[in-house]
Protein backbone atom coordinates (compact mmCIF):
# COMPACT_ATOMS: atom_id res chain seq x y z
CA UNK A 1 0.00 0.00 0.00
CA UNK A 2 0.90 3.51 -0.48
CA UNK A 3 0.80 6.03 2.45
CA UNK A 4 0.60 10.44 2.11
CA UNK A 5 3.21 10.23 4.80
CA UNK A 6 5.73 8.63 2.24
CA UNK A 7 5.10 11.45 -0.21
CA UNK A 8 2.90 11.19 -3.61
CA UNK A 9 2.37 13.82 -5.57
CA UNK A 10 -1.63 14.89 -6.71
CA UNK A 11 -0.29 12.90 -10.42
CA UNK A 12 0.58 9.81 -8.40
CA UNK A 13 -2.46 10.05 -6.29
CA UNK A 14 -4.58 10.24 -9.95
CA UNK A 15 -2.28 7.72 -11.35
CA UNK A 16 -3.22 5.40 -8.61
CA UNK A 17 -7.83 5.64 -9.02
CA UNK A 18 -7.14 5.28 -13.14
CA UNK A 19 -4.63 2.23 -12.97
CA UNK A 20 -7.50 0.62 -9.94
CA UNK A 21 -9.87 1.15 -12.85
CA UNK A 22 -11.54 4.08 -10.62
CA UNK A 23 -10.68 7.22 -12.59
CA UNK A 24 -14.53 7.80 -13.42
CA UNK A 25 -15.65 7.74 -9.69
CA UNK A 26 -14.79 11.11 -9.35
CA UNK A 27 -14.22 14.25 -11.33
CA UNK A 28 -11.03 15.74 -11.68
CA UNK A 29 -11.45 18.57 -9.53
CA UNK A 30 -12.80 16.27 -6.74
CA UNK A 31 -9.89 14.11 -7.02
CA UNK A 32 -8.03 17.10 -6.62
CA UNK A 33 -10.30 18.05 -3.21
CA UNK A 34 -9.68 14.58 -1.92
CA UNK A 35 -5.94 14.40 -2.10
CA UNK A 36 -5.64 17.98 -0.35
CA UNK A 37 -8.44 16.43 2.14
CA UNK A 38 -6.26 13.46 2.77
CA UNK A 39 -2.96 15.34 2.68
CA UNK A 40 -4.38 17.76 5.55
CA UNK A 41 -5.05 15.27 7.80
CA UNK A 42 -1.36 13.31 7.00
CA UNK A 43 0.24 16.88 8.13
CA UNK A 44 -2.25 16.54 11.41
CA UNK A 45 0.12 13.16 11.97
CA UNK A 46 -3.20 10.74 11.26
CA UNK A 47 -1.36 7.93 8.81
CA UNK A 48 -3.54 7.60 5.32
CA UNK A 49 -3.75 4.35 3.47
CA UNK A 50 -4.90 5.33 -0.17
CA UNK A 51 -6.92 2.25 -1.41
CA UNK A 52 -8.89 3.99 -4.55
CA UNK A 53 -11.65 1.31 -3.80
CA UNK A 54 -11.84 1.76 -0.60
CA UNK A 55 -12.18 6.04 -0.95
CA UNK A 56 -14.64 5.27 -3.34
CA UNK A 57 -16.87 2.98 -0.94
CA UNK A 58 -16.36 5.40 1.59
CA UNK A 59 -16.70 8.71 -0.13
CA UNK A 60 -19.51 10.29 -2.81
CA UNK A 61 -19.11 13.47 -5.28
CA UNK A 62 -22.75 15.15 -5.59
CA UNK A 63 -23.16 18.12 -8.25
CA UNK A 64 -25.80 19.31 -5.88
CA UNK A 65 -28.04 19.48 -2.59
CA UNK A 66 -30.71 18.14 -4.72
CA UNK A 67 -28.89 15.44 -6.25
CA UNK A 68 -27.30 14.38 -2.13
CA UNK A 69 -31.02 14.55 -1.01
CA UNK A 70 -32.33 12.36 -3.63
CA UNK A 71 -29.55 9.26 -1.93
CA UNK A 72 -30.20 10.91 1.05
CA UNK A 73 -33.37 9.99 3.26
CA UNK A 74 -33.84 13.00 5.40
CA UNK A 75 -34.49 16.66 4.64
CA UNK A 76 -30.51 18.43 4.52
CA UNK A 77 -31.71 21.95 3.36
CA UNK A 78 -28.02 23.00 2.80
CA UNK A 79 -24.71 22.25 2.72
CA UNK A 80 -24.05 23.27 6.36
CA UNK A 81 -26.75 20.64 7.59
CA UNK A 82 -24.93 18.29 5.78
CA UNK A 83 -22.01 19.02 7.38
CA UNK A 84 -23.28 18.66 10.77
CA UNK A 85 -23.49 15.13 10.06
CA UNK A 86 -20.40 14.07 8.02
CA UNK A 87 -16.89 15.24 6.77
CA UNK A 88 -17.83 17.46 3.28
CA UNK A 89 -15.57 18.54 1.00
CA UNK A 90 -15.96 21.28 -1.41
CA UNK A 91 -14.87 21.15 -4.96
CA UNK A 92 -13.54 24.05 -7.00
CA UNK A 93 -16.40 22.86 -10.05
CA UNK A 94 -19.16 23.14 -7.43
CA UNK A 95 -19.89 20.06 -6.15
CA UNK A 96 -19.17 18.29 -3.36
CA UNK A 97 -17.83 15.39 -2.19
CA UNK A 98 -19.16 13.77 1.62
CA UNK A 99 -17.86 10.81 3.82
CA UNK A 100 -20.86 8.13 3.18
CA UNK A 101 -22.78 7.80 6.64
Amino acid sequence: MTYLYSPITHDQFRQMFAEAGRAENFTPAALWALYDYFQELADDGEPIEIYPASICCEFTEFESLAEFNDAYPGDFASIEDISGATAIIMVANGNFVIENF
